[in-house]
């Protein structure tokens, strides 16, 4: 099967990035290695006449396409996206977040003469629905190069006892992203008797709740989404907490914002960092990614990974990095997982949340089976799910990898 794209050596690809995102950095890297020459633009210094990223200069460059994650620097209007079209650049447009989330920022519908990517399987028949001429699907993966090359944790240093978990109470703004949003409290409590069984309520399951399918083709233009997003996300707090509780009797790390105060409660045992005494549940500050996150995973007994309900079959970056690190991981359920081996999957996977502290028991019984399971899934993920891999087979006219759906 051939690639979706057939770029030649040293093609130049245009790359929004605001400078603050470590996945564009990632992909950036992926793309060099693979002979691209690289130039990253910022998103809103595209349309600046004196800045050396205004888009009319960048195209005397000659690109050979744009790849923007998440329609960065094509947003809001129209201009970007109809001058890359009067100069013949293909856009190649990857939603790593929910794509109807993305798509209610933006007017105009060119994009729906674009490549579409999606981390997510499950968007790629409602985006054709809704008139998207071409949709793939392009999961995460992890980058070596950026996590992990040359970086070890110092001699002697400390073990993270239980379990670590590193990420934010929300993303930010979402009060103002859903604001004039409500779902019926009925929903969200069946919602949450959905959670404590291992069921998830995700995006899918409140637009049918919501009796919106009909309305999927149509939730483009406007803001339809948001609504069964904000059930998603609320079942999501649920589904987090209650895991992240059943955890705390043997201990949890906990990095991320001051808003897990208010999502956890009493359940914190501290708020000012230090060292986890192996009960309860210990906030400490969002740390640099970039510089800690192969010391902080590969120093955890174990690591958690939470898929997010405003996705359905999507996955968070943390399960390719966890294991690439060396760290392990313990995930809990999504129909994502299937892009991965079941007999790598199955013995670390939990549904409901008194299963995780089950789990971690078990494994710290059998911990010769713990390093086996870590050093084939390290091997799996840095074989199979690098971002060089998944961009081989998107843009060098290689054979597709299993994991990408073709256009029908």
């Amino acid at each position: 099967m051939p690639a979706y794209f057939d770029l030649k050596p040293g093609s130049l690809v245009l790359l929004p990035d605001s400078g603050r995102e470590l996945l564009r950095r990632e992909l950036a890297f992926a793309l060099e290695e693979l002979g691209f020459r690289v130039r990253r633009v910022m998103p809103d210094r595209l349309l600046d006449s004196a800045s050396p990223d205004f888009l009319l200069r960048v195209l005397d460059e000659g690109p050979a396409l744009f790849f923007s994650v998440n329609l960065q620097g094509l947003l809001p209007g129209g201009r970007v996206p109809e001058t890359l079209r009067q100069a013949g650049v293909p856009v190649l447009a990857w939603f790593v977040d929910n794509p109807w989330h993305v798509l209610s920022g933006m007017r105009d519908p060119s994009w729906k003469r674009w490549q579409l990517a999606v981390t997510d399987d499950s968007f790629v028949v409602p985006l054709r629905s809704a008139g998207a001429g071409g949709v793939l699907h392009l999961p995460l993966a992890a980058c070596p190069r950026s996590l992990f090359a040359d970086k070890r944790p110092a001699t002697g240093e400390e073990a993270i006892r239980g379990l670590f978990f590193a990420g934010r109470a929300s993303f930010p703004g979402r009060d103002t992203f859903f604001a004039g949003q409500s779902v019926p409290p009925e929903l969200l409590e069946e919602a949450g008797a959905m959670s404590r069984r291992g069921e998830r309520a995700d995006f899918h399951w409140w637009v049918r709740k919501l009796d919106l399918a009909d309305e999927v083709p149509h939730f483009w233009p406007g803001k339809k989404a948001r609504r069964p997003g904000l059930g998603a996300a609320l079942s999501n707090r649920i589904w987090r907490a209650e895991r992240l509780a059943a955890a705390a009797p043997l201990g949890v790390t906990l990095h991320g914002d001051a808003d897990w105060g208010a999502e956890l409660g009493q359940i914190l045992v501290g708020q000012d960092g230090g060292q986890n005494d192996g009960q309860g549940i210990r906030l400490h500050p969002p740390f640099d990614y970039y510089a800690r996150a192969h010391e902080l995973y590969r120093r955890a007994e174990f690591s958690l990974n939470l898929n997010s309900l405003m996705l359905v079959g999507g996955l968070t970056q943390r399960i390719f990095d966890i294991w690439a690190a060396g760290g392990f991981c313990l995930t809990g359920n999504s129909p994502g997982l299937d892009l991965f081996p079941d007999e790598l999957t199955g013995p670390v996977t939990f549904s409901r949340p008194e299963e995780l502290p089950e789990l971690m028991e078990r494994f710290r019984a059998a911990p010769a089976r713990k390093r086996e399971l870590a050093e084939a899934w390290r091997g799996h993920i840095l074989g199979e799910h690098t971002y060089v891999r998944r961009l081989q087979g998107l843009l060098c006219g290689k054979t597709n990898p299993g994991w990408t759906k073709p256009p029908e």
